[in-house]
């Protein structure tokens, strides 16, 4: 009888040993591997809105220069058309490479969708507001005629970006903004918004 119970106390013995060592790999495994991690990356891209109320009734350019050692990695226009005539907004970097903005064509109305929106300004830790403006926009020339376009339609717009939402890749320390307006328009451009990453 003594021997039965010897080995019904090695028996719960090697059990628990065993229970033990089940429950320390499930602890081990769940501190080693988190499920939502901590770290996910950093980015030092800073978000900006400028208030810059420009009213454009002819072709013009406009030099963009930053305040500072930064690249411009995107940039949107907000604002309205008034008349019926075409506008076209290009951004021209220090290379001579030329980005549409906006057009008021109407196939491409639909198309015009912005690289962020309020809710991504609003709630951005990186978020800097119009009163400390990065770019300086200055009127450089007065530019002659303007581009025709199929069928154009007055109105607001915003976060127009159409080939200015990812400057990732360029190098450029300067810019122009033009503006092709064609005769009884006018452009109105109340903001920019345009990321900045620092050199």
């Amino acid at each position: 009888m003594k021997e039965f119970l010897d080995e019904l106390k090695n028996i719960h013995r090697r059990f628990s040993k065993f229970e033990f060592a089940i429950v320390l790999v499930f602890v081990l495994l769940v501190l080693l591997i988190p499920s939502k991690p901590d770290i996910i990356g950093f980015s030092d891209v800073q978000v900006h809105r400028q208030n810059i109320a420009l009213t454009v009734d002819q072709s013009k350019s406009f030099s963009i220069l930053p305040n500072g050692p930064v690249s411009i990695t995107s940039l949107s226009v907000s604002g309205e058309v008034l008349g019926p005539g075409a506008v076209n907004v290009y951004l021209v970097n220090d290379q001579g490479a030329k980005l549409r903005v906006f057009s008021n064509e109407k196939k491409n109305r639909n198309l015009i969708t912005g690289f962020f929106g309020d809710e991504i300004i609003a709630g951005s830790q990186n978020s800097i507001s119009s009163s400390d403006p990065v770019l300086e926009i200055k009127e450089s020339a007065v530019l002659d005629g303007f581009e025709s376009i199929d069928s154009s339609s007055p109105g607001a717009f915003s976060f127009a970006c159409q080939d200015s939402c990812d400057l990732k890749n360029s190098d450029s320390s300067s810019y122009e903004l033009v503006a092709y307006v064609e005769p009884g328009t006018t452009l109105i451009i109340n903001e920019l918004d345009y990321t900045t990453r620092k050199k």
